[in-house]
Parts: structure tokens; C-alpha cells; sequence
């Protein structure tokens, strides 16, 4: 299946995965303070979406590195996962690329 119970960075990971097999150019962050990330949260969504509105600019750039275009980019599907998936909505409209944002969440089987 395409989304595994438990564990959130599985699903994050397999829902990539499956993107980038079906030939999306795929990239994943972490928002600021989160993971390895830099910096703080901000708490009101707003620097998140910055970070968001970053990335995304990032990738209709040609994801530069060196000098070098990475990707050629015209339109974005954002995945959020969790506290991602609001931020994901909430930008959607800001940044006009943005074609469809998909929100997930796995529920955790109780018992």
C-alpha cells in the first residue's frame, strides 16, 4: 500500500517514493527547527510558509546548485504530512505554481 500505519517518516518516505517512481521530481524538507533545520518555529505558520514559498522558488529556479539546473519545474503538488498538510494549504494559494496539495495523515491502529 502506498501509506503504512505508525510511524510518520515511513509514510512521508513512501508517499516520496512513489512519486519519484512515477517520474515527479520529488523534494523534502523539514521546516525551520524541525530535524536538522535551522532556526526556530515560528508558532503562527507564517515563517513555515516562507520556508515553503522558499523551496518551491528553489525548484521553478531549476534547483541551481553550482550553476548547474537540477530540474526543470513549471507547476508543484504540495504533500504535507500532519502540521505540513496546514502549512501546505495555507500557502497553496500564495504561490502560483501550486497546482493541487494533497493532505496526509496516518492514523495509528489503537489497542
Amino acid at each position: 500500500s502506498l501509506l503504512t500505519m505508525g510511524d510518520p517518516i515511513q509514510v512521508v518516505c513512501n508517499v516520496y517514493a512513489r512519486l519519484a517512481d512515477a517520474g515527479f521530481t520529488v523534494c523534502r524538507f523539514n521546516f525551520r527547527g524541525v530535524g536538522d533545520s535551522g532556526g526556530s518555529p515560528s508558532f503562527t505558520g507564517e515563517g513555515e510558509k516562507d520556508d515553503l514559498s522558499a523551496v518551491c522558488s528553489f525548484l521553478l529556479d531549476g534547483a541551481a546548485v553550482g550553476g548547474a539546473r537540477l530540474c526543470n519545474v513549471h507547476s508543484i503538488i504540495l504533500v504535507g504530512y500532519s502540521y505540513g498538510s496546514i502549512i501546505a494549504g495555507a500557502a497553496a494559494d500564495e504561490i502560483p505554481a501550486v497546482k493541487a496539495v494533497c493532505a496526509v495523515h496516518a492514523a495509528r491502529a489503537r489497542g
